[in-house]
């Protein structure tokens, strides 16, 4: 795992040379609400919407239900399904999905790893072939104090209708709690999306969201999961 992270991590400065002169900028930003059942278990909800602040294209708009089971400490099974659609109504498609998600401190230190492993499988409404991909999403973080969190990832997607990597993804993030209840996430990424390892197109995206957590007694300092934005999309 120690390797992939590291041939993750070391392609990022050939790829961001590659694409500077050609990438182009977006927005991604939403709300969500979590409900914690029980100390092991919770469910979310969140809307986002997406658009190109180059172009002025169309936003599009994603709606996400999700659950989480707490099955080891640190680590977590997550069920969901997306809706994805346009502002005019076109290019809908339904997306199911698991991930695995895991999450563990360097001893007593501020720093940490964590990693999601995802299977996903996208119905396109509108007639077109189903596209099933297996993505994996290793990072590290540091805590500079109790409700602030940097994170640096790397995401690789394999498409297995299409045979190869379609898709990789390069993430710096800050996470901050201003309470048990509320909590926002800030992004800057960098998507590449290649045709048989040919670059064909680059984005430079800056995610703004926010997630309630509604009041029941919550019986954890940190939910199962807060699959939220970054961590969701």
């Amino acid at each position: 795992m120690c390797l992939v992270n590291f041939t993750l991590l070391w392609g990022l400065p050939q790829v961001t040379q590659a694409q500077s002169q050609s990438a182009q900028t977006a927005l991604w930003s939403g709300l969500a609400v979590e409900k914690e059942v029980n100390s092991r278990w919770a469910y979310q909800g969140e809307i986002e919407w997406r658009s190109n602040l180059e172009t002025g294209a169309i936003p599009t708009y994603l709606f996400n239900l999700s659950t989480s089971w707490e099955a080891i400490p640190g680590g977590n099974i997550s069920p969901g399904i997306r809706y994805e659609v346009d502002d005019d109504g076109g290019g809908a498609e339904i997306r199911l999905l698991t991930d695995l998600n895991y999450s563990r401190p360097f001893g007593q230190s501020r720093f940490g790893y964590e990693n999601r492993i995802r299977v996903q499988r996208d119905i396109l409404l509108d007639g077109g072939d189903p596209q099933t991909a297996f993505r994996i999403r290793p990072g590290a973080y540091f805590s500079p104090a109790g409700n602030w969190k940097i994170t640096l990832e790397s995401e690789l997607r394999y498409r297995f209708d299409l045979g190869y990597v379609n898709r990789m993804r390069y993430t710096v993030a800050l996470d901050h709690d201003f309470s048990e209840a509320l909590a926002l996430d800030l992004f800057f990424r960098i998507e590449d999306r290649y045709v048989e390892n040919a670059l064909t197109r680059s984005q430079n995206i800056i995610g703004i969201y926010l997630a309630y957590h509604l009041p029941n007694g919550k019986e954890q300092d940190f939910p199962p999961r807060r699959p939220f934005g970054r961590q969701y999309n």
